[in-house]
């Protein structure tokens, strides 16, 4: 499991958030003594999904600390971070990335509000997400900015001895940095389930607007 440890007003000092792996829970935890305070697998009911991997970001909304986690089915989730209720202030609350099984992992970027999210969906976007924090709009996607630089890259097959063309996708994290965003794309397993990507493309993109550097 991954832990983000952090001082939440109206918690014991200090919390840590963890996303539990085949449990499918996100947790929030005493991190002195280990007691829950409380724990959600997603909000089912509205399609989102148990929590399975990915990390957790954290970051005050108007007075209100928020923790952010994605789901194993391509939803991202808000949540008031002492208490694991949906947070109010985003209109839709999870959104969709993908509408099947992705991989996405998040990252806060807190001079420009933002998070961002990747995904590697065995069909549909594999794209790169700028989410305003704050609202849950989205403000860009790498293919919007006409970013997305390898459509189709390579995998090499189950037993090492060709290469398929595969669609690009991400799965990586999204590192922040003086106003840019750095990630690199990987290969989707291709139909012999051969799980390791062999090709990719590193990416530096301008935080704020989405705009490809290099």
């Amino acid at each position: 499991p991954t832990a983000t440890t952090i001082d939440i007003a109206g918690t014991p000092t200090d919390v840590a958030y963890v996303i539990t792996g085949n449990q499918r829970a996100m947790v929030c935890v005493n991190w002195t003594t280990g007691a829950v305070i409380w724990s959600s697998p997603g909000p089912n009911g509205a399609g989102g999904g148990g929590a399975r991997w990915g990390i957790t970001s954290v970051a005050n909304q108007g007075g209100t600390d928020v923790v952010y986690h994605c789901t194993e089915i391509g939803r991202v989730v808000a949540r008031v971070a002492a208490t694991g209720a949906l947070f109010g202030g985003w209109t839709t609350n999870p959104i969709v990335l993908a509408n099947d099984a992705s991989d996405v992992i998040n990252t806060y970027n807190p001079e420009d509000n933002l998070l961002y999210f990747g995904d590697l969906p065995a069909s549909g976007n594999r794209d790169i997400y700028a989410v305003d924090a704050a609202t849950g709009a989205f403000v860009w996607t790498l293919s919007s900015t006409g970013g997305l630089q390898g459509l189709t890259i390579w995998e090499a097959n189950s037993a090492d001895t060709a290469y398929i063309p595969t669609p690009e996708g991400f799965s990586s994290h999204v590192a922040y940095e003086g106003g840019f965003v750095y990630f690199n794309s990987r290969s989707q397993a291709p139909a012999d389930g051969h799980q390791y990507p062999s090709d990719g493309i590193y990416y530096k993109v301008n935080a704020a607007s989405g705009a490809l550097v290099k």
